[in-house]
């Protein structure tokens, strides 16, 4: 049913506090609307855009964050967070390595307010090693966050290095061997490419005992160009 005005029987000491808020049934979040308070009438009363459920509610606490992490440890990497307020974020500041980036006169842009999710991409690209990230917020009802949410996180910027790759220059049973080292901190797949004159065939490494290895079955009676490549994340 829509609520537009709702009757207040009882008092309490923050009741300029008592606001209107809709539920969002795909979220499962309540989003504030607001409303003007009527000591007279006993009443708070708002405009309603939305048909659905309706509470009255007195926000005494402040903006949580949650689920605050990096996706990816690129020079750019990407920041996630949940950060829920049944009133409405304000004196927003999110600050990578203490350079602020994001307050709100761009906020907007980075966070939905009915799903509660923020996302940003770094813009300015980080050199290897350990940042740390951090938000603070407060609320449009006056509630401010005691201490700001800090993530500490690392940039990998740094290409894997290829050793001892050792590539047959015979071939056993129309196959070819081909092993190497590969260190990197963040290693995520080693990758062997064939080409003849019909094209570009990939090949998957296997990892046993710190060697990446694979036996690879390859046309006969024509010129090979072999080589390996190393990816992290």
């Amino acid at each position: 049913d829509d609520l537009s005005t709702a009757e207040i029987n009882n008092t309490a000491e923050d009741l300029d506090n008592l606001k209107i808020y809709w539920y969002n049934k795909e979220t499962g979040v309540f989003v504030y609307v607001g409303g003007e308070l009527d000591y007279e009438n006993s009443s708070v009363t708002a405009d309603i855009t939305k048909s659905g459920q309706y509470i009255l509610a007195i926000d005494n606490c402040a903006p949580s964050v949650t689920d605050f992490k990096v996706t990816n440890e690129t020079s750019t990497p990407t920041f996630k967070a949940t950060v829920a307020d049944m009133s409405g974020i304000q004196d927003f500041s999110f600050k990578i390595d203490g350079k602020e980036f994001v307050n709100d006169s761009n906020l907007s842009k980075f966070y939905s307010s009915s799903s509660a999710l923020f996302e940003y991409q770094a813009t300015e690209p980080l050199e290897s090693g350990e940042h740390t990230a951090t938000i603070t917020a407060s609320d449009s009802a006056g509630n401010v966050m005691v201490n700001s949410v800090t993530l500490t996180f690392n940039v990998d910027t740094d290409a894997p290095v290829i050793e001892n790759l050792n590539i047959s220059d015979k071939i056993y049973n129309g196959k070819i061997n081909i092993s190497a080292n590969v260190t990197d901190a963040n290693l995520n797949s080693v990758k062997a490419y064939v080409q003849n004159e019909d094209g570009i065939y990939t090949y998957d490494l296997e990892e046993t005992d710190g060697i990446w290895s694979a036996e690879i079955e390859i046309p006969q009676d024509t010129t090979l160009t072999v080589w390996v490549s190393a990816y992290d994340c």
